[in-house]
Parts: structure tokens; C-alpha cells; sequence
């Protein structure tokens, strides 16, 4: 049986979603203009950080929080039976896509303090994005959420799909009693 998806994992996707098109965004125009004339951000708050530039952060912004999140959503969406993705999860028993939601409201957080850390605070965007890490990481863990990604379920669905695909019709017929079993 197919099980319905919370509302709680609707919300999810969507911060998700949010998340992964602003960090592709963000990492494009970085790459594009490492001065960060793009987005009027003056490559001097960097000052004492390891970067002269804009371009190793917008790559970082571009994959780690624009792919991988995009990424994330597509199999949350889809849940595919990749066997190959679920070894590496190191939640065993709950689907990979659980888990990478996991690390990327962890990784937001962990991103949006470290920029505070070294480029000050002062934006509302840090605020912002910060709030959304936060978020991802409190959806990521309602209780509707983590049923819905408990491989017992997720593996349930796929073996059901599965019989049910294979099923073939058995006829057996007892001449001596006039009983038609199917």
C-alpha cells in the first residue's frame, strides 16, 4: 500500500526547493562575477579570510547548497530504488533522501554562521537563511516526515509494487469434488 505524504513533507520539499534554486543562484552569480560587482558585495569583506574572491565560496554555494538540495528534492519527490545511494547512508533506517535533508539544513546553519563569522553580520539575508536552515532541519524531523522515510516502508512499497506486478491468475480444478480453486 501506497502511503499518503504529510503535510509536513509538502513544507519540506518546498524549503528544499527554495533552498537549492537560491544556492544556484547565488553560486552562478559568484562564479560568474568573483568580484561581486554582480550583487554589489566588494570582494574587502573577504579580508582575512582564506579567499581573495568570490569564486571558491560561489562554487561551495553552487553545489553544496543549490545542487545537492535540488538534488534532494528530486528523490524525496521520486523515492528511487537506488540501493547504491542507500549504502552510503549512514540512517539505516530511513530513506537517503531523509538524510540529505538532514545535512543540508545541518550544512545551512553551519554555512550562515561561518559567513557571519567571517564577513560580519549585518544582512537580513544571513537572518534569513539561517531561519531556513533551521526550518529544513525541524521538518526534516516531524514525526509524519520520519514515518513516511523509515525504509521499512520504503522498501514495503517497492516489494508490493513488485507482487503486485508479477502476479499471475492459478486455476486449479478438482474434477473428483467439482471445485474450481483461482
Amino acid at each position: 500500500m501506497l502511503q499518503k505524504r504529510p503535510w509536513s513533507l509538502y513544507v519540506l520539499l518546498s524549503l528544499l526547493l527554495f533552498q537549492g534554486v537560491s544556492g544556484l543562484g547565488g553560486g552562478i552569480v559568484l562564479m560568474i562575477k568573483p568580484d561581486g560587482s554582480l550583487i554589489h558585495m566588494p570582494v574587502s569583506i573577504l579580508h582575512g579570510s582564506v579567499f581573495s574572491n568570490f569564486l571558491i565560496p560561489g562554487v561551495i554555494l553552487f553545489l553544496v547548497l543549490g545542487v545537492y538540495p535540488v538534488f534532494t528534492f528530486s528523490i524525496m519527490l521520486a523515492k528511487p530504488k537506488w540501493k547504491f545511494l542507500q549504502q552510503l547512508n549512514i540512517y539505516q533506517d530511513r530513506f537517503v533522501g531523509w538524510s540529505f535533508s538532514l545535512f543540508i539544513g545541518l550544512g545551512l546553519i553551519i554555512w550562515m554562521q561561518v559567513e557571519s563569522m567571517v564577513i560580519g553580520y549585518g544582512a537580513f539575508i544571513q537572518a534569513m537563511y539561517s531561519i531556513v536552515g533551521l526550518l529544513i532541519l525541524v521538518f526534516t524531523l516531524m514525526p509524519g516526515v520520519m514515518k513516511y522515510f523509515e525504509t521499512s516502508n520504503y522498501f514495503a512499497e517497492s516489494i508490493s509494487r513488485r507482487e503486485k506486478a508479477n502476479a499471475k491468475l492459478t486455476v486449479s480444478i478438482n474434477p473428483q469434488h467439482g471445485h474450481i480453486f483461482i
